[in-house]
């Protein structure tokens, strides 16, 4: 149980959108082990080792991302949103696999996509990039896959807001407070 919610809470995972100048500021340091600081990114998170959760990356954050030794990059935004590059392509030609959870409103935030996302980061062997647009997608799925697990409600939302939380976090409360499936 604490493997995976460790995992969970590393599973913060590509909120770089706008940090991409600041990961190639910092070439050198490998992600996996960059603190917050390092990074110097709006709407990134570390919240714990080996996994980053961050906005929508551009090719130059999976590069940095593939060259510190980063497995897999699990999208969260919905099929039809914009991301500005074919990110599937561009994940898998840097050696990394890409994995799809639409989420794209709070309804959307179910205890199956949870159950997915925990099947997907029991499967990873390495560090783990998230993301969605603002982070809050990413963190919901991170907090709800916590609870699945066997974290508390409050566990599970200290997780959530260390991944990046905010808009959702009283649709997220909600769900965590109520019995699971």
């Amino acid at each position: 149980m604490n493997s995976l919610i460790q995992r969970i809470c590393g599973l913060a995972a590509v909120f770089l959108v706008t940090a991409c100048a600041a990961l190639i500021a910092v070439a050198d340091t490998p992600v996996s082990h960059m603190t917050r600081d390092e990074v110097l990114a709006e709407n990134t998170t570390l919240p714990t080792e080996g996994y980053l959760s961050t906005a929508q990356p551009t090719e130059a954050v999976l590069d940095k991302a593939a060259a510190a030794g980063y497995t897999t990059v699990i999208d969260f935004r919905g099929e039809d949103e914009d991301r500005g590059i074919d990110e599937r392509a561009e994940v898998e030609a840097r050696g990394m696999r890409y994995v799809s959870i639409p989420v794209a409103t709070p309804d959307d935030a179910t205890w199956d996509k949870a159950e997915e996302l925990g099947e997907v980061l029991a499967s990873v062997d390495g560090p783990v990039l998230m993301h969605c647009f603002s982070g809050n997608r990413a963190a919901s799925m991170l907090a709800m896959t916590a609870k699945l697990e066997g974290a508390s409600s409050s566990e599970a939302l200290a997780l959530g807001k260390r991944a990046g939380l905010t808009r959702w976090e009283s649709q997220i409360q909600a769900i965590l407070e109520a019995p699971t499936p």
